[in-house]
């Protein structure tokens, strides 16, 4: 069931003791009516965080971390290329698939994310996720933080980038 409120968020929607949000509602012909029972609420999560990505040329002036790794830039320094963040709720989770776009300093925020469990992944460019997928979500296991939000919640998470060739 795809429940998408003007504001605020699906925490639950059941049928019959179905679970709508993991179970698809199957109805016999000539099926009695059930009642549909949904409940929204407004107490979103925050998530901020910055993309780890690879150093610039050497001709780029930045803020390195060590290890080959940039996580600001400063001055006349080139920015980051398009950076996408993907908050993929985990199986069984209460989160909402939600994407977004980095800053050119690789800052970025999520002001209204539901509360759940969620893998962050970062790419250099837009990515078509399977995330309903099982199988084809473990090709990222391991490749970006696990993060569990409560509601009301603010998280600060880093990120590495992942390189479309990988």
């Amino acid at each position: 069931m795809n429940i998408r409120p003007y504001w605020g968020y699906v925490a639950s929607a059941d049928a019959g003791g179905v679970d709508l949000l993991r179970h698809p509602l199957v109805v016999a012909p000539g099926g009695s009516s059930l009642a549909i029972n949904v409940v929204l609420r407004d107490d979103f999560a925050k998530l901020d965080g910055s993309v780890e990505g690879p150093s610039p040329p050497a001709s780029n002036a930045g803020t390195s971390t060590g290890g080959g790794r940039v996580t600001s830039y400063s001055g006349t320094a080139a920015p980051l290329p398009g950076l996408f963040v993907f908050c993929v709720p985990l199986p069984d989770s209460t989160g909402r698939f939600t994407e977004t776009q980095a800053a050119p300093d690789g800052s970025f925020q999520v002001q209204q994310l539901p509360p759940g469990a969620y893998r962050i992944l970062a790419f250099d460019r837009r990515q078509e996720l399977e995330y309903e997928n099982p199988e084809a979500m473990r090709a990222y296991e391991g490749k970006g933080p696990v993060i569990r939000l409560a509601p009301g919640q603010t998280e600060h998470v880093r990120v590495s980038l992942i390189s479309s060739t990988e």
